[in-house]
């Protein structure tokens, strides 16, 4: 059984996600959807434990009787595997928005459209 109780995930002192309370038995199979940005791989960094600074998490993470929370990231043998890397990673937000956009929206308007998103 894995077992998130009351997980809230903040910002300095700003609450981003939570409070969550939730299990999942052995051989089940869950899915965590949400809109982008609304906290679904910060969540799964925390559970793995690599929630990047300046994010923390108040909550307990259990595997059976066994709290992984405390531990250091290479003890709780968990991981992540993401299916695809959807963004470069050395480019700004920005960035990645302007390769979304369509060829067809030019000039101003292309970083005007990027603006209004952000």
């Amino acid at each position: 059984m894995l077992t998130v109780r009351h997980l809230s995930l903040f910002l300095n002192q700003t609450r981003l996600l939570g409070p969550l309370t939730f299990d999942v038995a052995k051989g089940d199979i869950v899915t965590l959807m949400g809109p982008s940005g609304c906290g679904k791989s910060s969540l799964l960094a925390w559970m793995v434990g690599a929630l990047p600074s300046p994010l923390h998490a108040s909550g307990e993470l259990w595997r059976d009787e066994q709290r992984l929370d405390q531990m250091p990231t290479a003890r709780r043998q968990t991981g992540i595997l993401f299916q695809d890397a959807l963004l470069f990673d050395h480019f700004t937000v920005g960035q990645n928005l302007l390769l979304a956009l369509p060829a067809s929206l030019k000039g101003t308007a292309r970083q005007d459209a990027v603006s209004h998103a952000l």
